[in-house]
């Protein structure tokens, strides 16, 4: 029998040590991947940011945010946030593991969950924060043809940067870089 994404993932990430190294000089946030399945298929749910929002306005991205001094954990943080963001209900939400932290160039240092829910979701989406909902097939990102990876040179360092492709939406940036680690073990 074939594992489905949330399994291989679940397996995988209980199964690694976590090599990323918070700095403390960026503001902590946290956001989650949700995946869940509909029909035969398997999707990660994102957004479009708002021209409301304070930060990377109109970019797709996870639910999340930042970290607040009420959270007790930054896993809290990324479903607060995926509750206020698409009211979707903590109860409905089911972590299943962490992936490596991302620094943004605006100054965050990204913790990442992933979590499952059950489709079909209800949601009550925040029209101050999100433009849209954009569910994309997992099988699309995985797709060579969806996806680029460009060498980039910031203070004398290259880095892989990658972007997908999905309809007319182009996911680039953290957002991006967060999706390929989600991809490389569901590959793998």
């Amino acid at each position: 029998m074939v594992s489905s994404p949330p399994d291989v993932i679940r397996r995988a990430l209980s199964h690694r040590v976590k090599q990323s190294v918070a700095d403390p000089s960026l503001m902590p946030a946290a956001v989650l991947l949700l995946i869940y399945q509909r029909d035969d298929e398997y999707y990660v749910l994102l957004n479009r940011r708002s021209d409301e929002v304070e930060y990377h306005k109109g970019e797709i991205s996870f639910p999340g945010g930042s970290w607040e001094p009420d959270d007790k954990n930054l896993s809290y943080t990324a479903t607060r946030e995926t509750n206020e963001e698409m009211g979707i209900r903590y109860e409905d939400m089911r972590i299943i593991g962490e992936l490596e932290t991302v620094n943004t160039s605006s100054m965050f240092c990204i913790y990442p969950f992933v979590a499952t829910i059950n489709y079909p979701y209800k949601s009550r989406i925040s029209k101050d924060e999100v433009a849209d909902v954009i569910e994309v097939p997992i099988q699309s990102l995985l797709n060579p043809l969806n996806r680029r990876t460009e060498m980039h040179i910031r203070r004398n360092k290259s880095y892989k940067v990658y972007s997908y492709i999905y309809k007319q939406h182009i996911i680039h940036g953290a957002t991006a870089n967060i999706l390929s680690q989600l991809l490389a073990i569901i590959s793998s």
